[in-house]
């Protein structure tokens, strides 16, 4: 588990948010780096709505079984 950071530190900066990613991987490495309750001031309301229709289920099997 990451240790929680301290906002309310404000000797430590923030760094800037870039205003697009190149790819899905870089935005993905910036935000496992970053976390988004520094960045509260950029983010919007979505109005979106995920339906979940299928489940997909994973069962662990020992080899030995038969």
């Amino acid at each position: 588990m990451r240790p929680k950071r301290n906002t309310m530190d404000k000797n430590k900066g923030i760094d800037p948010l870039p205003d697009s990613f190149a790819t899905e991987e870089e935005a993905g490495a910036f935000w496992d780096a970053h976390s988004t309750s520094d960045y509260e001031e950029y983010l919007e309301p979505a109005e979106d709505v995920i339906e979940i229709r299928d489940r997909i289920f994973e069962v662990q099997i020992a080899e030995n079984v038969s």
